[in-house]
């Protein structure tokens, strides 16, 4: 996500690359808004002050500085490994027993059991006396059949499986059913139709008519049905439809990025960012504000001291959907006023921070200090954060010469898209000019 934000910010100039070097256990950097050279930095190093002085291509070092160089875009890092895989959930709880069914059928009568062996058979008893006479008896069976007597007249309504009037009656309709009809005694030459007709549907092709026992083929019609997918879609996108012929069209995958810009200064009204549905982590980007030039002193005599530059700082903060996060934008120092006599001239107001609070992660980025009367210039801001921020100290502002011989103050410290110190009066007792505002840049991937 890191990397695809940075080559974001580079293209649309929304951010600078921040650079770190380490002078003797101390670390300085700064990018030089409107370098000569695109590709490269130049500095002057003062080893005995352990300071980092950014200058030109061109430009010549003091006397006892080495002028250095370097990149202004390092080589991407490798990525990191996929983390690993999260534990199992633990197993919800029983839902609650739902109401009985209704009562089965009753099953089927079991069969029979087998009946018992008989008995032994008992003694004959003693002879009992002659009983009355009993009732008559029932009618015995049926003998068997006499001879079959001559054929009878060939008239009479017909019964059975048949209908009509003998001599000639014919089968009752529904009368032969399937189980009368004997294995194989129905062929196709008995039938009326001894054919089947298929009909593709939709999607389909073949069918038609086909003989009983035959067999028959229906095929997918491309012209109806979608084909194989024939086509896929480079690193960065997915199938976002299939065409008909089995091609694809592709749609990103890349998220977009949203931001928002605070570059009102806040005073003592903080705004408040409320992290949107989705989102877990921010860039912010932090510019604090320039502080103001001095005013002229005509008596010592001098232009004012320019006001140093805003801090910048950048850093990735964790959040939750919903968090509010506090953002206070910085505001410019006021430049000295018009000294009422040679005697009373002003120093530049100092410019004020930038902040930005998510829960316990607090960036912020200085102001500058304001420029000296004297022609001192301001002091440029410091950034200041959680482990692993980016941070980059404002730039001084320049001091201003002396002698009242048309020479204009000092030169505000140059800030970082925002946040430049404001110049030093004239000698002549000109007021100093104020302070560049700060601002808070924030920005998230939209899901």
């Amino acid at each position: 996500m890191w990397r695809g934000l940075a080559g974001y910010l580079r293209q649309h100039h929304l951010a600078l690359v921040a650079l770190f070097i380490a002078l003797g256990g101390t670390s300085y950097a700064a990018i030089e808004r409107g370098s000569s050279s695109p590709g490269r930095l130049y500095a002057c190093l003062a080893r005995p002050y352990q300071t980092l002085n950014l200058t030109s291509a061109s430009a010549i070092c003091p006397r006892g500085q080495r002028k250095i160089s370097w990149n202004r875009v390092g080589r991407p890092g490798a990525r990191g490994a996929v983390g690993p895989a999260g534990s199992k959930g633990d197993t919800g709880a029983v839902g609650p027993t739902g109401p009985q069914g209704p009562n089965g059928d009753t099953g089927a009568m079991g069969a029979t059991g087998l009946q018992g062996p008989k008995g032994d058979t008992g003694a004959t008893g003693a002879t009992g006396p002659e009983g009355p006479k009993g009732d008559t008896g029932p009618t015995g069976a049926t003998g068997p059949q006499g001879v079959q007597g001559p054929p009878g007249p060939s008239t009479g309504p017909a019964g059975g499986d048949l209908t009509g009037n003998y001599p000639n009656p014919t089968i009752a309709s529904g009368a032969v059913t399937t189980d009368k009809l004997a294995d194989g005694a129905v062929t196709n030459a008995k039938l009326a139709n001894p054919s089947l007709s298929i009909k593709a549907g939709t999607g389909l092709t073949g069918g038609g008519s086909i003989a009983l026992g035959d067999s028959g083929t229906l095929g997918v019609d491309p012209t109806v049905v979608q084909s194989r997918v024939s086509d896929s879609c480079r690193s960065g996108s997915a199938i976002g439809k299939v065409n008909q012929d089995g091609t694809v069209a592709c749609q990103s995958t890349v998220p977009s990025v949203s931001d928002q810009l605070f570059s009102v200064p806040s005073g003592s009204s903080p705004s408040a960012f409320a992290v949107p549905s989705g989102v877990s982590q921010l860039i912010v980007s932090l510019y604090g504000a320039g502080g103001g030039g001095a005013a002229g002193n005509p008596v010592v005599p001098s232009g004012g001291g320019g006001g140093g530059a805003g801090a910048y700082a950048q850093g990735l903060v964790t959040v939750s959907a919903g968090d509010v996060c506090t953002v206070t934008v910085g505001a410019g120092g006021l430049g000295g006023s018009t000294p009422t006599t040679p005697t009373t001239p002003t120093n530049g107001a100092s410019g004020t921070a930038s902040s930005v609070a998510c829960g316990a992660t607090t960036l912020t980025a200085g102001g500058g200090t304001g420029g000296l009367f004297s022609g001192v210039g301001g002091s440029g801001g410091i950034s200041s954060g959680p482990s692993g921020f980016m941070g980059v100290n404002g730039r001084a502002g320049q001091g201003a010469g002396f002698g009242c011989n048309g020479a204009t103050g000092g030169i505000g410290g140059i800030g970082f898209l925002y946040g430049d110190g404001g110049a030093g009066g004239v000698c002549s007792a000109g007021p100093g000019n104020s302070g560049g505002n700060g601002a808070v840049l924030v920005q998230w991937l939209s899901p």
